[in-house]
């Protein structure tokens, strides 16, 4: 869903999808396809696949705690949630809307 929106350049099956993110380097080395996606790690794929520049620390590491560190800052993550929790659905749709409506604004 987050290649989709984003207007990625790939083929629309998941399998798809995830072997374009670890291709592109978007997705952690230590994911699987069957994997449930952390909120750190939904981050990193955000920040990667909507091209979002983050702060100083992020492009100096480029790693998923300071992309969900970022997201925090934009007001994309909101709440009481941890970098370690598991992602549902709706969350998912949250932030894709949030960061939908927020394009442009953080570049």
């Amino acid at each position: 869903m987050v290649l989709e929106a984003a207007g990625t350049d790939y083929r629309s099956s998941p399998g798809n999808a995830f072997s374009y993110a670890v291709q592109q380097g978007w997705l952690c080395s230590r994911l699987q396809g069957s994997d449930a996606i952390r909120l750190d790690d939904l981050s990193l794929l955000i920040m990667r696949a909507f091209d979002i520049p983050g702060g100083i620390f992020y492009r100096l590491t480029g790693n998923s705690h300071y992309a969900y560190r970022e997201l925090q800052y934009l007001s994309i993550i909101q709440g009481r949630v941890s970098p370690g929790m598991e992602v549902q659905g709706d969350l998912l749709l949250s932030l894709i809307n949030r960061v939908l409506s927020m394009e442009g604004s953080y570049k």
